[in-house]
Order: C-alpha cells, then structure tokens, then sequence
C-alpha cells in the first residue's frame, strides 16, 4: 500500500526510522544527517517523489554542480538523494524508481579524474606566487588529502614523531557551514611527510599566529585552523595557474588521485595504500584499475625475485 504522502519528507523520516531500527552509528547518522542539511538547499521537504522524473533528477544534479562544492562533496549530495529515492521505492513509497533510468553521478564522476604528470606538478608549483596555495596544493599532492580534510588541519595534526614525521587526518571542514565533520568513512589516518614538507608547515606556523593576534579582538576568537580560505577559492587559484601554463583544467581531486596512483605505480602493497588513503581495498581495485595495467615488467621481477633468481631480468 502507498503511504498518502510521497515527500522527501517522508523518505527522510522513514530514513530516520530506519537507522534508529538497524542501530546506526552515531557517526554515520551524523554525516548522513549534515550532507542531508546541505542538500536541502537544492530539494524541497514537501517534493512529491511520485512526479520526480528524470528530468527533474538532472536538474537537481545541475544546480548542485553550479553551487562550487568539491567534486567528493557534489558526490556525496548524490548519493544520500539517491539513497532516499531508493528508500521510497523499496518501501512502496512510490511505484516507479527514476534512478533506474539514470546513471550514477559518482562512476561517472570518478572516470574523469586526472592523473598530473610530476612536470605539470612542478610546474604549478613553480607559477604558484601564494605561499598558502602552495603548501596546499603541496600537501594535496603528496598526502591525497580531500580538500576537506586539508582544510580542517590545525598545528596540533602534524606530528614530529623523532625523525618520523606524519600529518594526522581525523576531521574534515564544511566551509559554507563552518562546521567540522568526521572524515569520510570514518577512518582516522597518519600520513607520512617529507621534512621538506614539515619546514615549509613550520615556516607557515609564523603567518598563522600573526592571523591569530589579529583575530583575538574578533568575536568568536581564532579557529586554529591552518587553510582559512574556501575550497572554492582554492579551485579557482588552481584554475587561472592551469591556464597561465597552458595546461589541462586540474581539479583538486586530481591530486588525491594521483597520489594513490602514484603509490600503487609504485609498488606499494595495496593495505597500505588503504591505510593512507582512507580507501578501502576493494574501492582501490575498483577506482583505480588502470594502474594496474602494463605492470608486466613488475610481475618477472617478482617471480624472479621469488624463485632466488638474483639478476633482474632485461
């Protein structure tokens, strides 16, 4: 039987009753129930699921693209509307699910993700005037940060472990909401650095206590956060540097991207690759199998390797 009222009301209250019944985390409700505040600026609670078409599915996704989230962002709006739409449909909410005549934003969104070769990287960074921007995009890089998690980095996560040098990743910032979330799927990682890296943090350490004294008359005092501009602006700095070396339109996602494929390209054992990453095994295998190809020369010297054969085979 059809409930009376098909809204996204319902489906969000059915949601609800749902993760009270499954015992959810407190974490996933929490996420869940932040990304589903945001995506209310783009859907109405009162929305009939029963005349939401296709069409209409497009331009929600539309208007969520133009409103300057991070792609991970704009992917994780898309997936709690489609979980909701689903909801309905499998609770009889409504008698025709449009997702199923619809392709999933997230495949498709991953396909265009970038490898930048390390002279376009050097590059960017050589172009890069603002010191800011360039620690960032180094970090990016170097660590496959989320632009959230690099955001939401504060002195207290990088950590000199006694020539062992690591950058804790924990939370992850919303900028528009000016509240810190966990990180996505939960996990709590430490990332090895370069002391290169470690300097040039130690180095930025001087400009944020001069923001710090600036900021202690201001109300609500100083957030202790490393990165104070919008993952929009650090887009579009990224954008004009791009253009100004006449090079592809790298996203920032790009360099989480690389980073992983960098590791698996080379060598590095997939567990810890998850580690790092925050990915899980499987999710790597899937995201990321053009990195495993061409790897023939790798698997003769590992077979080599294995059968006591001490001279790598040419």
């Amino acid at each position: 039987m059809l409930y009376k009222k098909a809204t996204f009301l319902t489906a969000m209250e059915l949601w609800r009753e749902k993760a009270e019944t499954c015992g959810f985390s407190p974490k996933t409700i929490r996420n869940t129930e932040t990304t589903l505040k945001m995506l209310l600026r783009f859907v109405s609670p009162k929305m009939d699921l029963r005349s939401f078409s296709a069409v209409e599915y497009g331009r929600v996704l539309k208007q969520i693209k133009m409103s300057g989230y991070a792609a991970e962002t704009i992917c994780d709006l898309n997936a709690t509307l489609r979980k909701f739409v689903n909801l309905a449909f499998k609770k009889r909410l409504i008698r025709r699910n449009v997702l199923a005549e619809t392709d999933n934003l997230r495949v498709a969104s991953q396909s265009k993700a970038r490898v930048i070769p390390r002279e376009h990287f050097l590059k960017i960074i050589a172009q890069t005037r603002r010191r800011e921007y360039r620690f960032l995009l180094t970090l990016l890089y170097c660590t496959g940060m989320r632009i959230g998690e690099a955001l939401a980095l504060k002195q207290e996560d990088f950590l000199d472990l006694g020539g062992a040098i690591k950058v804790r990743v924990d939370k992850s910032y919303l900028h528009d909401f000016k509240m810190m979330k966990t990180t996505k799927n939960f996990k709590v990682r430490e990332i090895p650095i370069s002391t290169e890296i470690f300097d040039e943090f130690l180095q930025e350490m001087s400009m944020i206590r001069a923001r710090e004294q600036s900021a202690q008359s201001n109300r609500g005092g100083f957030s202790g956060r490393i990165f104070v501009f919008s993952p929009q602006a650090a887009r579009a700095y990224l954008h004009k540097i791009c253009a100004e070396l006449g090079l592809p339109k790298y996203r920032l996602h790009d360099f989480r991207h690389t980073f992983v494929s960098n590791l698996i390209r080379s060598g590095v054992p997939l567990p810890v690759v998850a580690q790092v990453s925050g990915d899980t095994q499987t999710t790597l295998l899937k995201r990321y199998s053009h990195a495993f190809l061409n790897d023939d020369q790798l698997i003769i010297e590992a077979v080599a390797c294995a059968s006591g054969n001490a001279a790598k085979p040419t």
